[in-house]
């Protein structure tokens, strides 16, 4: 474990700089106003500045480690920003870099909030900001999200699963009101808990969603905000030792992609909810290295309305890594659960 541990700190800025290499040249486009009889020219402009908070870590006798990447020259501007503080207000910012173009680290002390990172200018542009905490035999690793009005998860489930809690936190200075929708194999479920949460501001709150879910096979959660916005983090826990955040997905679609499933020994399973009023058939196409594998049970898929699935997807996998493609003929919620035979739990999202 004490290997595990110093890899997963190692390769987190690994983790951090490759994703910030990849995304490094995002911009957002926008449609010029067309002139007259003409075409609209697509208007670039760079990222000038972005928020990320990081969740209130979990766990007992922990340590927690905040790292972050932009690309850059290393020549910083006045225009370049990077401030590090907890979700408290009047908290006082850390700035822990000096340029662009470093990865950095930051130690929160503040460990019953969350972490909130605001970057400008050089420091905003194709970032990335993960956050991982060790402690108590266990690692735990999430990528620190923007603040938004709606954001998804696929949630694992089943008789093991001993904790599903979601955690709201609202960096602004006006409350926010939130709803939390969840699709289970039943059908839609929720509680007065779930209905006009209100989070004030510069405040978090954590809602427990197992008493709503207990022993269901897969879960979908929708996070949706009727006033304000909020940065949401899901914590699963199981009976055994496996613990971890689960990324948020994208949006409902009808065609996903989940990135790098990993074969082996374990479970492998997929988490698909429909999020019509309609019947849905959805198809699972597994790409490997060595070409496209065709399994009979994922030609066809049938997920009741408003409802999740489980998908099985040891057999396929048992001995390869692989590329999941879903396409559905309405739209979809998915992301994967991977669990080794060593009860080390870990989730992947649609990109």
């Amino acid at each position: 474990m004490k290997l595990l541990v110093e890899n997963r700190f190692a390769l987190l800025f690994l983790v951090v700089v490759a994703l910030a290499a990849l995304f490094g040249a995002a911009r957002l486009s926008a449609a010029a106003l067309p002139a007259p009889g003409g075409d609209a020219e697509p208007v670039l402009a760079p990222v000038e500045s972005i928020t990320r908070v990081c969740p209130t870590p979990q766990g007992e006798d922990r340590r927690t480690q905040v790292a972050g990447h932009a690309p850059g020259d290393g020549e910083g501007t006045a225009e370049d920003v990077l401030e590090v503080a907890p979700n408290l207000a009047d908290a006082a910012p850390e700035q822990p870099a000096a340029a662009a173009g470093q990865a950095w680290l930051h130690e929160p002390q503040e460990t019953d909030s969350g972490t909130v990172v605001r970057a400008e200018g050089g420091f905003a542009a194709g970032a990335e900001v993960s956050q991982t905490t060790t402690g108590d035999g266990t690692v735990t690793e999430v990528r620190c999200a923007e603040p938004s009005s709606s954001t998804w998860f696929a949630a694992p489930g089943g008789a093991e699963l001993k904790q599903l809690r979601l955690h709201l936190a609202n960096i602004d200075e006006t409350t926010a009101t939130v709803n939390v929708d969840l699709y289970a194999p039943d059908g839609p479920t929720y509680s007065l808990e779930t209905r006009g949460v209100m989070v004030e501001g510069r405040t978090e709150l954590e809602l427990p969603l197992l008493p709503l879910v207990e022993h269901a096979q897969a879960v979908v959660v929708h996070v949706r905000t009727n006033a304000g916005r909020v940065a949401a983090a899901l914590y699963a826990e199981r009976s055994a030792d496996g613990a971890d955040w689960v990324p948020a997905t994208t949006a409902p679609a009808t065609s996903h992609v989940v990135p790098g499933v990993p074969g082996g020994k374990g479970n492998r399973r997929l988490v698909v909810a429909a999020v019509s009023d309609e019947p849905t058939t959805v198809q699972v196409r597994l790409l490997t290295p060595d070409g496209e594998v065709e399994t009979e049970a994922l030609a066809e898929v049938e997920v009741a309305p408003a409802a999740s699935t489980r998908v099985s997807l040891e057999g396929p996998l048992e001995s390869r890594d692989a590329t999941v493609v879903v396409t559905a003929d309405h739209p979809v919620v998915v992301g994967a659960e991977v669990r080794r035979s060593d009860d080390d739990t870990a989730y992947t999202a649609a990109t």
